[in-house]
């Protein structure tokens, strides 16, 4: 079993790739520098980000498997909050890209008004769509934890000496070696 649990890292790793890699470039790429004054800033920056929220999802995914398939219940906690934290945050910078998509819809040209409302609609929706999964997947983690957590704790009860105190048995022991 310690080789499989030596196997853990790598995947962790490659789930915080996941994770942390497609809204830095993204970011760096693409957005700098910043205008957050500026609605349609705000309206393009979001639109850009929303596109790496599947792969985010997908890293968050795989974070929630190797936790899971190891027993990682601390990991776990530690995903499971985050994870409900990116999905309020995200749900609420949805609201913001509706009300700038709003205030910018007037500023659009009458021949791309479609375009704008799908690529509005899209974004949206797939920010929405993944902060849903990421929801599922802090609060299945965070449930995972408690499972994970409570079956160490019931091992150790079961390793731990029948005396109540460490004391007493060693006590005990050192008594068995006089007689």
């Amino acid at each position: 079993m310690a080789n499989i649990r030596q196997a853990a890292w790598p995947h962790y790793l490659v789930a915080a790739a996941l994770i942390f890699f497609p809204v830095y470039e993204v970011i760096v790429n693409n957005l700098l520098p910043i205008h957050l004054h500026d609605a349609r800033w705000r309206f393009a920056a979001f639109g850009l980000v929303s596109a790496s929220l599947l792969i985010v999802s997908v890293g968050v995914m795989i974070a929630y498997w190797v936790s899971s398939t190891y027993d990682h219940w601390r990991f776990q906690s530690v995903l499971g909050i985050g994870a409900l934290l990116v999905a309020v945050v995200l749900l609420g910078l949805v609201g913001l890209f509706a009300l700038d998509a709003l205030q910018i819809r007037s500023s659009v040209r009458a021949e791309a008004t479609n375009a704008f409302h799908a690529a509005s609609l899209v974004a949206a929706t797939r920010a929405i769509v993944c902060a849903i999964a990421i929801a599922g997947l802090g609060t299945a983690a965070l449930r995972a934890s408690r499972v994970s957590r409570a079956a160490d704790l019931q091992r150790m009860a079961k390793a731990a000496p029948k005396n109540s105190s460490p004391l007493v048995g060693r006590r005990a022991a050192g008594r068995e070696g006089e007689l």
